[in-house]
């Protein structure tokens, strides 16, 4: 009979390298990186509305100092935030332990060269969590003594939570562009060990995703209003309020709405001159219908987002001509995918007419209640806005196929004993 592993390492004996070998692990159905992908964009979908959300509490708060409309709907976020945190970080454990386990090699692999980067956002993560939550449950009591002071304790909550996301891009956007330099020979909790954070994809990638969130945020906020607005039994009070809720997260989305284009833009130019494959891949490869879902969501939200703002434009009857421009433009972008100047070029057309809408509105200055068609209108923005943060996602992680950290470990590496690939 053989003997068991505890007894034969009682003996001194050495196990064989081969016997420590585990075969891989295949998630069932949805296959590894679809276990993986799956947590990952149901946590991204709380988180992006939990960083925007934090970071517009202490401004809408401030704002309130004048106006307590701005006081309310902070507090709306703030609590929002708080009771989905458990959630969220359900699953971004989920996500997390997933990688680790299926995917081992690129775990240890990018482990061994962003340590202390991994270290320094769980501290900034933990700061943050202690500073919000003396925000949220300090709100009334804080608030009686200094106002000024409850908004500094956002600030810093806001801060801290940027950071933290600044230090995930980095480690992101270094499995995409990875430098040249090699990071693995430094000293543990050498400072130089945060340069895997300035690769040519950093910055832009912080950009894009922050107006991401951003803009996910303030649709969320027109979500929440219009879905108020359909309930029954609203009174006065409550449908002005739900109204300019409305109105508010519409506006202020739409006009974010117009910058995220350039700030794709740049991110697009930065991949393609670190990693022109990636970039073909993405445009002209096998990822190219994600590409194409992306600006068909992309110009639904314009054509959505204008069809809101006509009734309030000083003059509807234009603004409603100039939303079939807006749909031709739509649909023409989302046709020139691949033609990337003339794409631009209707990209640039509903730029303009959303900024023309968005102009006549703010000179209007007091605005209309809206019909049926505005809550509907809210509710099919939030929804658009949400697809659109997720699907950018997928294409990002999509270019770098077949690698998890481009041009260093293949998918097909996950097959090998860790200690294997790195003797390699």
């Amino acid at each position: 009979m053989a003997q068991s592993v505890p007894s034969m390492l009682s003996k001194g004996s050495v196990m064989p390298e081969s016997a420590l070998r585990l075969p891989p692990i295949q998630f069932p159905y949805l296959g590894n990186s679809g276990a993986v992908g799956l947590f990952s964009l149901l946590h991204i979908s709380l988180a992006g509305l939990s960083i925007g959300f934090i970071v517009l509490a202490p401004l809408l708060e401030y704002l309130g100092i004048r106006d307590p409309f701005y006081t309310r709907l902070a507090r709306s976020l703030v609590r929002f935030v708080a009771v989905t945190f458990s959630i969220s970080g359900v699953f971004a454990v989920m996500m997390v332990e997933l990688f680790i386990g299926l995917f081992p090699v690129s775990t240890v692999y990018i482990f061994q060269r962003v340590e202390f980067g991994t270290y320094v956002a769980i501290a900034v993560f933990f700061l943050h969590i202690w500073f919000f939550y003396a925000y949220w449950y300090r709100w009334e009591k804080m608030r009686a003594k200094s106002i000024k002071r409850h908004i500094a304790l956002g600030v810093i909550a806001a801060l801290l939570i940027v950071t933290w996301g600044a230090l995930l891009d980095g480690i992101g956007s270094y499995m995409l562009t990875p430098p040249e330099r090699d990071l693995a020979g430094l000293g543990r909790f050498d400072l130089a060990r945060l340069t895997f954070l300035f690769n040519p994809t950093w910055v832009p990638l912080m950009l894009h995703r922050f107006l991401g969130e951003m803009i996910l945020s303030f649709y969320a906020i027109g979500f929440y209003g219009g879905l108020r607005l359909l309930l029954p039994r609203l009174d006065a009070e409550q449908k002005a309020y739900y109204t300019r809720v409305m109105q508010f997260g519409i506006i202020i989305g739409t006009g974010l709405l117009i910058i995220q284009p350039l700030a794709g833009m740049l991110y697009a130019v930065q991949i393609r001159r670190a990693n022109p494959q990636a970039y073909q891949r993405i445009i002209y490869g096998p990822e190219e219908w994600l590409v194409r879902i992306q600006f068909l969501l992309v110009g639904l939200l314009f054509v959505l987002s204008n069809w809101f703002l006509a009734p309030l434009s000083s003059n509807p009857r234009r603004a409603r001509m100039l939303n079939g421009i807006v749909l031709i433009a739509a649909f023409l972008m989302i046709l020139t995918t691949q033609q990337i100047w003339l794409r631009r070029a209707f990209t640039l057309v509903l730029i303009l007419i959303t900024l023309y809408h968005l102009s006549h509105i703010l000179l209007r200055g007091d605005l209309p209640s809206l019909r049926r068609p505005g809550p509907w209108l809210a509710i099919s923005v939030g929804f658009c806005a949400m697809a659109t943060f997720l699907v950018m996602g997928v294409i990002r992680e999509q270019a770098r196929r077949p690698y998890t950290v481009y041009g260093q470990i293949e998918i097909h590496d996950e097959s090998l004993p860790v200690s294997e690939f790195v003797r390699r």
